[in-house]
């Protein structure tokens, strides 16, 4: 009998410390991987655009007409956003639910079960960040994105 109540306490605190692990991050936690975050995907967006007007300058430096130039210049901005989208959707992705935002302040994405979050919940995530005024659904400690994909942020 005392091997079966050893058992079922073992199951017990095995519970308990799974549930002290998915402790959902604050709304202070979740202001700041929005901020540090931003700022990362800015300068991703950024480097897509300096990496596509490098490649259009060349193109230029062939003897593009003027027109041209304009429309490669205009190309490469529209670059910028999706590149800062794939800040999002690598980072999540790749490194088991954080971005840099949420390596910094100890949080990271995870499925409903706890388990890390996939590819697909990654670039779902980042196509909900999308919708107007989804930044603000961050009042609470469940945003829009959290649950329309079935994720949590949580503190590691």
């Amino acid at each position: 009998m005392s091997t079966q109540f050893s058992f079922e306490k073992e199951d017990l605190l095995q519970d308990l410390s799974d549930l002290q692990e998915l402790r959902p991050a604050n709304m202070e936690r979740r202001f700041a991987n929005l901020v540090i975050d931003q700022v990362a995907a800015v300068v991703c967006g950024f480097l897509v655009f300096i990496i596509a007007a490098f490649v259009f300058g060349i193109f230029l430096g062939l003897g593009v007409s003027d027109d041209a130039e304009s429309a490669f210049i205009s190309v490469a901005m529209i670059l910028m956003f999706p590149g800062a989208m794939l800040y999002y959707i690598v980072a999540e992705a790749m490194f088991k639910g954080q971005t840099l935002g949420k390596l910094i302040t100890g949080t990271r994405a995870v499925r409903l079960d706890g388990s890390p979050v996939t590819w697909k919940d990654a670039l779902f995530r980042t196509l909900c960040r999308i919708v107007p005024f989804e930044v603000f659904s961050g009042f609470d400690t469940v945003t829009w994105h959290d649950k329309w994909t079935g994720t949590r942020v949580v503190r590691k």
